[in-house]
């Protein structure tokens, strides 16, 4: 399975450093493992230490301590110390250099503990063949996305997350690779009996969330705001995201005018924290409801069994759209919900 990760500027500087492509590869790999348990439990918290077993590295791959330590050695990761006693290497206690240890306990289960040092977010993104069925197999998302991927005929071996913004890409999300059909919606038309549940507007009720109630800009209102920025929704789409994501020189005017007080909060956070920091929480915050929550949950709560997604919205079949449009109003009330037939 194919993923998508950020070679952060460290990170080159080790590759760079590595002659092997096998072993470049396999850094790579071991470095995306740490970012899928970073991810996983630093949900809100950035930089924080996070429990990593040797098991799950080793599965891996089995000399995965050499790239870990080529991670430590590159001031890339950093590890969890006991700082309560002075231990020695050299068990000298007139020796003058104390040696951090690390702190894990494998007989009570307690594993080794691992933190980025830098801002993993920044760098140019690649796409790795990684072997993550110890990652998300168990997940309930994954199993009901390859079972409706196997029932529309569409490969499951396309199933992936990104590694920052944790989006979902699957062979309906891009291509299904179907000569005729290359988009889901021509293709699940061809075949009859689908439809597609939306959030209405999910960027800007996403943000809407994380502004309240520090601003309130009487002309943002959900529902319309795509109407206001151009009379064509997916130009409008288009220009919404080029604000949310450019640089604040080049944020278009049109929306800039339209929502000047909202403009002024994206402005300082972006300046802040940088110009793609809000998309990608956004992003992350979208990909939390509909993966991480709907699509995990449809079928357990729902009965539903053929479930896909595409960013925002959720593909089910046509009988059950409308017990899972009011299942979705009913789990996020801030949010608007459509049932389109595809």
């Amino acid at each position: 399975m194919n993923i998508e990760i950020i070679i952060t500027p460290e990170l080159q500087v080790a590759l760079d450093n590595l002659k092997r492509k096998d072993t470049r590869l396999n850094l790579l790999k071991i470095y995306s493992a740490l970012v899928f348990k970073n991810l996983k439990f630093n949900k809100t918290k950035a930089n924080s230490f996070f429990p990593v077993p040797s098991k799950y590295l080793e599965s891996i791959n089995s000399r995965y301590y050499k790239y870990i330590d080529m991670l430590l050695d590159n001031s890339i990761i950093d590890y969890l110390s006991n700082n309560s006693i002075d231990v020695y290497d050299s068990g000298d206690i007139t020796d003058d250099v104390i040696h951090r240890k690390k702190y894990y306990n494998t007989f009570t289960n307690l594993c080794m503990q691992y933190k980025f040092t830098n801002d993993i977010t920044i760098g140019k993104t690649v796409e790795i063949d990684l072997d993550v069925s110890n990652l998300y197999t168990d997940n309930d998302w994954y199993k009901i996305t390859k079972k409706s991927l196997n029932d529309i005929l569409l490969p499951e071996s396309h199933i992936k997350r990104d590694s920052f913004s944790r989006r979902l890409h699957t062979s309906i999300t891009a291509n299904t690779g179907v000569e005729g059909f290359s988009s889901y919606k021509t293709y699940l038309n061809a075949l009859g009996g689908y439809s597609n549940i939306d959030i209405i507007e999910c960027q800007p009720s996403l943000l809407l969330q994380v502004v309240e109630p520090r601003f309130i800009d009487a002309n943002y209102k959900i529902g319309r705001i795509y109407k206001q920025i151009d009379t064509d929704r997916d130009k409008a789409k288009i220009i919404f995201v080029q604000w949310l994501n450019s640089e604040v020189v080049a944020m278009p005017r049109v929306v800039n005018e339209l929502f000047p007080l909202m403009t002024i909060y994206v402005k300082r956070y972006k300046a802040k924290s940088g110009y793609k920091a809000l998309a990608n929480r956004l992003q992350y915050k979208e990909a939390k409801i509909v993966i991480d929550d709907l699509l995990n949950n449809i079928n357990m709560e729902l009965k539903v069994d053929f479930a896909l997604t595409v960013h925002d919205s959720i593909i089910c079949k046509k009988e059950d759209a409308e017990k899972v449009k009011k299942w979705c109003e009913k789990k996020y009330t801030y949010l608007k919900f459509r049932n389109e037939s595809l």
